[in-house]
Parts: structure tokens; C-alpha cells; sequence
């Protein structure tokens, strides 16, 4: 669900940003559409103009070329104007470098300007040489107060439009993205937990041909595998256990609790258990320690048997006739020192030894 919200807000934005932009461009493609139409107005309308203001100019100055650009119950199509060389930036600040233009290039130049209602104007200055040192020309002016309404009615529209794809995209989104998507990860997500959980019989049940519907094939294929592999470890590891369990003798107590075990068979129990890790060396604290006599051979020949299989053993005990029997080398410590390291008969009969541990009576 959480995800389904969060598609669905960037649906939004992606609405939003898509109309603003192209309102945007609408607008520029617009405003540039009017400035090459006035533009073109404005040189025809002075190209059939030019000659009456020289003529003017020529017989009556600047006065009389007002009079000629006077229409007769009309407002004047354009008017003169005089092209300063600088335009300071508390007269035209906006337009010092379409001023630049005119003057520097002779060419023609339009800009829009703002006025006291908020309303704006395009402004199409048309270069007319009088051969004299200051330049001047004619500007033609428009209104752009249709343009602006046009502008208005258009973002309002767009508003419009926004809300509407807003909601149907909001509608859309979430129930697409529920279905198709959070319903599908939804599954995807248990089934990981599940697989790292150690349950590899999870299956993911999805159906189409997207990537999420392969995506759960890969996992229910891996899970697939990964529970195969599961068995395949299992079955080793009890054949394995029951193979240990039968090497030390245990087959007939296998299914008794330990706690109903003799001294003697917890002993081969725990040696067992070491046996399931396959160890390269076996350390024994005192394994003869409480077992029985009867079962006292049956621990030395297994211990005997793992040795000839390539176990290696550290026994710790203090029953002479198990280390004298099994151990090879012995090595006898008194007092925190090593007294002795060698065979079992020259252990028999080392000062040493035989003071340390018989003193007096030998």
C-alpha cells in the first residue's frame, strides 16, 4: 500500500511537470509567433511610410513627420522616436541592449514591457536613417491584453486538466500499482523471508510476463534448488550420524534418552558427537573416568580404530592401564613440568616417573 501511494504521487508530479512545461513552451512558441507577425507588419507598414517621413523630415523637421505618420479621426499607426546612443537603466532598464541593437546594427527589434495595469506591450522599433548623427525610427505598438487573456484562460485550463489527471492518475496508479506491483512484492518479500527462514518449500505464485512474475520464477527455482540441497545434506548427515552411531556401538540405545545411558556409553555418546564434526585431532579429559569395566574395552577399541583411520588423540587420564595400552608417545608432567616423553615402556621405568608418582614405595 505504501508503495501504491508513492507511484501514485509521482504520477502526480510527472502530470504536473509535464503540463508546465509544455505550457511553458506554448507560451514561448506563442510570444515569438506575435513578435514575427508584428514585425512583419512593422516593415511593410514602414517600407510604404519611409518615403513620405523623408520628405517630411526634409521639408519641415520632426514636426512634420509626427504630422505625416497622423492618420485623419485615427490613432497614429506608429510614431517617431529618437535612438539614444546609451539608454540609462532609470529610463529603459530592459531594453538597453535592444536600444544597443538598433543603433549599432541598424536592424529591427522588438521587446514586450509592462504597464501600470499589469498588462503588457510589444514594442517593434523599425531604424530609419535620416542622415543625420542621431538615430532614430519608428515604433509600432501593440497590446498584448488578448494574449494575456488567452495566457489566463489557458493556465486555468491546464489547472483543470491537472486536477482531472490528478485524480484519474491517483485512481489509476493505485489500483494498478496494488495489483501489479505491491501485491507482486508483497509476495516476493514473504517468500525471501521465508527462503531466510530456512523454508525452502515456499512457492510464489504469480502469473504474467513481467519482470516481477520472472523475478518470482528465479526465486521459486533457487527456493527449488536450495530445498534439493536441503535434503541432500540431511540424508548425508543421517546416514553419516547412524554410521558414527554404529561404529561406537551405540545401535541398540540409539533411540533411548541419554539420561537412561550408562558411564561408559555416555562416554562413546560424546565421543559421537565429536565424530559428527570430522576432526582432525580429538582431546580427552580422562575418558575412562566412571565407565564400567565391561565397557572400558569397547571405548579403548574405538578409540583405537578412529587412531588407525587418521584421528589424532590428546588424552588426559590417569587409569595407566588405558595409557599404557593406547598411548604412543606418553608424556608425564608433575607439577606444572614435563618429567617424561617417550614409550610406554621407558615410561615403567623412569626415575623420574616412578618418583613422582610411586615416591617411596618402588
Amino acid at each position: 500500500m505504501k508503495l501504491a501511494a508513492k507511484l501514485s504521487l509521482v504520477s502526480v508530479i510527472a502530470v504536473i511537470a509535464v503540463l508546465a512545461a509544455s505550457n511553458y513552451f506554448a507560451a514561448q512558441i506563442a510570444i515569438s509567433k506575435i513578435k514575427r507577425d508584428h514585425e512583419a507588419y512593422a516593415e511593410k507598414m514602414a517600407s510604404q511610410m519611409e518615403s513620405s517621413i523623408l520628405d517630411a523630415w526634409q521639408s519641415g523637421g520632426v514636426e512634420a513627420m509626427r504630422s505625416a505618420l497622423r492618420t485623419e479621426g485615427k490613432p497614429p499607426v506608429a510614431r517617431w522616436v529618437w535612438f539614444e546612443e546609451s539608454v540609462t537603466a532609470t529610463t529603459r532598464p530592459s531594453t538597453t541592449a535592444d536600444f544597443s541593437t538598433i543603433v549599432t546594427r541598424q536592424a529591427m527589434t522588438s521587446f514586450v514591457s509592462t504597464v501600470g495595469d499589469g498588462g503588457h506591450l510589444l514594442h517593434t522599433y523599425y531604424p530609419v536613417d535620416l542622415g543625420v548623427p542621431r538615430a532614430g525610427g519608428l515604433e509600432f505598438t501593440r497590446s498584448l491584453d488578448d494574449y494575456d487573456r488567452e495566457t489566463m484562460d489557458k493556465l486555468i485550463e491546464s489547472l483543470i486538466v491537472v486536477g482531472f489527471l490528478s485524480v484519474v492518475s491517483i485512481l489509476v496508479v493505485w489500483f494498478a500499482g496494488v495489483r501489479l506491483v505491491a501485491n507482486p512484492l508483497n509476495k516476493l518479500t514473504a517468500a525471501t523471508k521465508r527462503i531466510g527462514e530456512g523454508d525452502y518449500r515456499f512457492r510464489v505464485e504469480l502469473s504474467g510476463k513481467d519482470e516481477l512474475t520472472q523475478l518470482g520464477r528465479s526465486i521459486n527455482e533457487m527456493s527449488a534448488r536450495l530445498d534439493a540441497q536441503k535434503l541432500a545434506i540431511e540424508r548425508a548427515t543421517r546416514d553419516k550420524a547412524n554410521e558414527i552411531i554404529e561404529f561406537c556401538g551405540l545401535t541398540r540405545v540409539r533411540r533411548d534418552a541419554a539420561s537412561t545411558l550408562s558411564g561408559g556409553q555416555l562416554k562413546l555418546l560424546e565421543l559421537a558427537r565429536v565424530l559428527m564434526a570430522d576432526p582432525k585431532i580429538i582431546l580427552l579429559d580422562e575418558p575412562a573416568a566412571g565407565v564400567n569395566p565391561s565397557l572400558m574395552r569397547d571405548l579403548v577399541d574405538t578409540i583405537v580404530a578412529l587412531n588407525q583411520r587418521g584421528h589424532t588423540f590428546l588424552i588426559i587420564e590417569h587409569n595407566m592401564d588405558v595409557v599404557m595400552s593406547i598411548c604412543d608417545p606418553i608424556m608425564v608432567m608433575a607439577q606444572g613440568r614435563l618429567i617424561y616423553r617417550g614409550d610406554a615402556a621407558g615410561a615403567r621405568e623412569d626415575k623420574a616417573v616412578l618418583d613422582a608418582y610411586l615416591g617411596d614405595v618402588h
